[in-house]
């Protein structure tokens, strides 16, 4: 249950940071990347997940979560 609710919060963010871009094209904020991207990174290292973890669980390919939190490789 505890592994459906990070997928599904992933899965939300991912959404609304697509909806944010498709609403706001006109006004980028990277402020807003940022924050979201440290947030993401924070909750996936207090759980102990890998990137490629969190990914498979989310039912993404690792490579979208290395983007969202900023093109770094997992630890």
């Amino acid at each position: 249950m505890v592994e459906h609710n990070i997928a599904r919060q992933v899965w939300h963010r991912i959404l609304a940071v697509f909806l944010y871009r498709q609403v706001s094209q006109s006004l980028y904020m990277p402020s807003i990347e940022a924050k979201f991207s440290k947030r993401l990174r924070e909750l996936r290292e207090d759980r102990k997940l890998t990137q490629e973890e969190l990914a498979a669980r989310a039912g993404l390919d690792y490579k979208h979560i290395q983007r969202l939190e900023g093109a770094s490789p997992s630890s």
